[in-house]
């Protein structure tokens, strides 16, 4: 099915199944293997990958940096699109089906975990995610980000940042953003097709031109961006936000080895 970026949930005019009529939509039956229409995100770092390595059908024009495959959050909501419950959307299901859908960690406020592909054509810019305990102390809206990455292609060449290649405290992370000079702390990795990236919720980050990855999230976008890549010795100072990196990443931030077993609270109780 065709969907343009940024679809919106419901064309106007058009109804889809909600809440008062989820019963006529076969929503008490039981519920079957759904599938759901991707949203699309047209950033500036993407590509056009989804159509040729994912073989999607997409607009003619246009770049898509982001395909959202399950989301239950205010900028981008996955709507059911075969079967009984064709048109209904993945938080509808969690609030009326929650137990079925989700077993025992109902009832949740929406859909706890965000699947999406990243086609990065740029590299992205540097990033840590609070965890919840930090969320919450800065009073942001969504809850903490822990992630992991699955590389789908690999550009030769194309490389990852994942940590910090030594063990550094805040007082040196903070000088090294404001000299630019923050990439030669970290950790590079060039990834090959298949390896799999975890990515605690605390630890800087970023994803590199030429990688097309699949991400699996708790349903958060909070982020706090520290400054493109590329730009070290250049003497930039760092952004407003860079404070909050040092704030709430660990009090002392080391790496985490990439082919280290872990042990994630999120997903081991699943």
């Amino acid at each position: 099915m065709n969907v343009p970026p940024d679809r919106l949930v419901a064309a106007q005019g058009v109804a889809r199944p909600t809440l008062a009529n989820s019963e006529q939509a076969g929503f008490m039956s039981d519920l079957y293997p759904l599938r759901f229409d991707p949203v699309y995100k047209n950033y500036l770092w993407g590509g056009r990958r989804f159509e040729t390595v994912l073989k999607r059908d997409l607009p003619s024009a246009g770049i898509f940096a982001e395909s959202w495959e399950i989301a239950d959050h205010p900028d981008g909501e996955s709507i059911v699109s075969a079967g009984p419950l064709a048109g209904v959307s993945l938080g509808e299901i969690v609030k009326l089906r929650g137990e079925a859908l989700l077993g025992r960690h109902a009832p949740c406020s929406g859909f706890p975990l965000l699947l999406k592909y990243l086609d990065a054509n740029q590299h992205l810019s540097l990033q840590v995610h609070p965890d919840d305990r930090c969320a919450a102390e800065m009073g942001l809206a969504d809850p903490g980000k822990t992630e992991a990455w699955y590389v789908v292609e690999a550009e030769p060449g194309s490389c990852l940042w994942a940590g910090f290649a030594e063990s550094v405290d805040r007082d040196q992370v903070g000088q090294a953003l404001h000299a630019g000079e923050i990439e030669g702390l970290l950790h590079r990795v060039e990834p090959q097709p298949g390896d799999c990236i975890f990515v605690p919720a605390g630890t800087v980050h970023a994803i590199g031109a030429g990688l097309l990855v699949a991400e699996i999230q708790q349903m958060s976008k909070q982020h706090v961006s520290s400054l493109g890549l590329g730009s070290r010795g250049q003497g930039r100072q760092p952004p407003v936000h860079s404070t909050s990196i040092r704030e709430c990443g660990r009090s002392t931030i080391r790496v985490d080895r990439l082919h280290r077993l872990v042990e994630c609270p999120l997903t081991s109780r699943m």
